[in-house]
């Protein structure tokens, strides 16, 4: 199916992986089309500060990012998903959107660092790096 929409990714809350993952996608790729959402969002919140401070040492502003329900997207292009139980509750919920879905990290599911130390936030954001880059220079992240 061709995409229709930006590349979303998602998380739980869209407060820390997802849109650490689009901001840094938006740095990498400036001529890309990228958003976030979350499975469980509360619309409207802002990044964590843990989230902000991580980018902000690559000179990445996260600060204006509010978060947004993926259950609102009327037509996403391709699913990045932080985690396999993202993928398999948006498969359910959104049979529709199956062939779109797919982990962000093909080595398994990017952890959670909501609520740890800025040192979790760093290996996120630095994991977030690496599979980026490796995507973009693949040309699959488009």
């Amino acid at each position: 199916m061709p995409q229709t929409g930006p590349t979303v990714f998602v998380c739980t809350g869209n407060r820390c992986r997802s849109p650490m993952a689009e901001h840094l996608a938006r740095h990498l790729d400036p001529a890309g089309s990228y958003t976030s959402a979350g499975t469980a969002a509360r619309p409207g919140a802002p990044p964590t500060d843990a989230a902000v401070r991580a980018l902000a040492e690559l000179g990445i502003d996260l600060s204006g990012h509010r978060a947004r329900s993926v259950w609102t997207l009327a037509e996403p292009g391709r699913l990045l998903v932080a985690t396999e139980a993202h993928r398999e509750l948006l498969r359910r919920r959104r049979a529709a959107w199956s062939d779109r879905i797919e982990l962000l990290d093909p080595d398994g599911d990017l952890p959670d660092p909501y609520g740890g130390p800025d040192a979790r936030y760093r290996e996120l954001r630095d994991r977030l790096v690496e599979v980026l880059t490796t995507r973009l220079r693949g040309s699959t992240l488009r």
